[in-house]
């Protein structure tokens, strides 16, 4: 739960942390003041864990809680794991977002300018919020 918590502090998504024992449940947020539910960030969350071999499910009426329920056998070098794949992930979702909303302000997905860290022409996510 501590390690949790730091990256709360760290990333914004991270709207609680709530479980007793090895349950725990992540609550994933768009913002801070609505709380609204990161459903489509949660869902690539849970994806990019399962190629690192991590396998986790999402909960909730929004479908934004991270479940955790390891086995009785997981470790604390299990927990760091999967913490740093975890911190890695949100770090590159922000890091994609930032890019998103830069390429968003600039003249950017005409044919000859597809948005670089997309790979996409910008009319084709103008309607996403957030840009896998």
């Amino acid at each position: 739960m501590e390690l949790l918590r730091q990256q709360k502090a760290k990333h914004p998504i991270i709207g609680d942390i709530r479980g007793v024992g090895l349950f725990i449940g992540v609550d994933l947020i768009k913002d801070e003041a609505t709380r609204t539910p990161a459903t489509k960030e949660a869902d690539y969350l849970v994806s990019r864990l399962k190629e690192n071999h991590i396998l986790l499910s999402t909960d909730g009426p929004g479908r934004n809680v991270l479940k955790f329920k390891p086995p009785m056998c997981f470790s604390l070098d299990n927990v760091q794991r999967v913490v740093a794949k975890l911190d890695a992930i949100l770090t590159d979702m922000e890091e994609k977002l930032r890019s998103c909303e830069t390429l968003r302000s600039q003249p950017c997905g005409s044919p000859t300018k597809p948005c670089p860290s997309l790979g996409k022409n910008e009319a084709s996510h103008s309607n996403v919020q957030w840009c896998p």
